[in-house]
């Protein structure tokens, strides 16, 4: 399993928030949870509870069981069975 969090700032309608995506490995959207910010966690503890929120879904998957990958903009969190699969492309 493969999950996108990425932050997002706020709007005249809406607050921060992070957004979760579950992705394919082709990149394709699966499933996805918006999570509002919250001022008494840390960055990286925003998108570990994110990735929960999405994972919640699931069975099977825990989050201790992701490794975590920086990207532009955020966090790919990619489940430990998938990790022999997945490739990081830099420029």
């Amino acid at each position: 399993m493969i999950v996108e969090v990425r932050f997002r700032g706020p709007t005249n309608t809406r607050g921060a928030r992070y957004v979760a995506r579950r992705l394919t490995p082709e990149g394709l959207l699966i499933d996805r949870v918006s999570v509002p910010y919250d001022y008494s966690l840390r960055n990286e503890e925003n998108h570990r509870a994110a990735l929960r929120a999405l994972v919640r879904r699931q069975e099977g998957i825990h989050p201790r069981d992701w490794v975590k990958v920086p990207v532009e903009g955020g966090y790919l969190f990619v489940s430990a069975p998938n990790v022999e699969r997945v490739e990081v492309m830099t420029d």
